[in-house]
């Protein structure tokens, strides 16, 4: 009887074992880490005119992913505690393209990135890796400890041409986590913003255009 009871024991141990192995590989895959699995995705996708004066104008349209992560708890998963922002950086970084038209004496792109997190206890629990880290240049957050807020920022520099019909601007490989576990990404948020400069007949125009697009968890 004892026998039995510990081959019956074995055969659900590796039974158990085939289980874990596979999710254990998923978890690797799907970028999240070790002992995280993907919640879900989101994706961004809008595009919008600007119409400036005389034949000066331009399109801009965005593309990109946010990978929403869940901390593996064995009690009490933890959703949504993490974000890969422009995941997997080869095939869907937060991309801005901007076709334009019209002759400029400046012309620049440039891409923020926000993401806006909930349950945060602390100015310093969350983390921040990837192609940025807290010290980056053009990284920057906002804390409330009203309401365990916090917004981070992370504003990128622009990309001017005069000359290019087409200006392409890409951010990827962020990774933003809430150390605590009532800490959750609630969204993340590409703002891409032109800034012109050119004349028509004798006189300068200065004009910006923005684009911007939420991704929710």
């Amino acid at each position: 009887m004892v026998r039995k009871a510990k081959q019956i024991g074995i055969a659900a141990a590796m039974i158990l074992a085939t289980l874990l192995v596979p999710a254990q590989a998923a978890y690797a895959a799907d970028g999240c880490g070790e002992g995280w699995f993907k919640q879900s995705d989101g994706y961004l996708e809008k595009d919008d005119p600007w119409q400036g004066t005389g034949s000066h104008n331009a399109w801009i349209y965005h593309s990109g992913k946010v990978r929403f992560c869940t901390d593996d708890d064995t009690f009490n998963n933890d959703e949504n505690r993490r974000a890969l922002i422009g995941y997997p950086s080869d095939s869907y970084p937060f991309e801005s393209w901007v076709f334009k038209n019209g002759t400029y004496t400046k012309f620049c792109v440039k891409q923020t990135v926000k993401a806006h997190m909930t349950g945060i206890e602390s100015s310093t629990s969350w983390t921040l890796g990837g192609s940025v880290s807290k010290s980056s240049a053009g990284v920057s957050y906002s804390y409330s400890a009203t309401y365990d807020t916090l917004t981070l920022t992370v504003a990128k520099t622009a990309t001017c041409s005069t000359s290019a019909s087409q200006i392409v601007a890409r951010t990827s490989g962020i990774t933003l986590t809430a150390d605590d576990e009532t800490g959750v990404v609630d969204w993340v948020q590409l703002t891409t913003t032109l800034t012109t400069e050119y004349w028509v007949n004798g006189t300068k125009y200065v004009q910006n255009h923005s684009l911007v697009e939420n991704d929710y968890s």
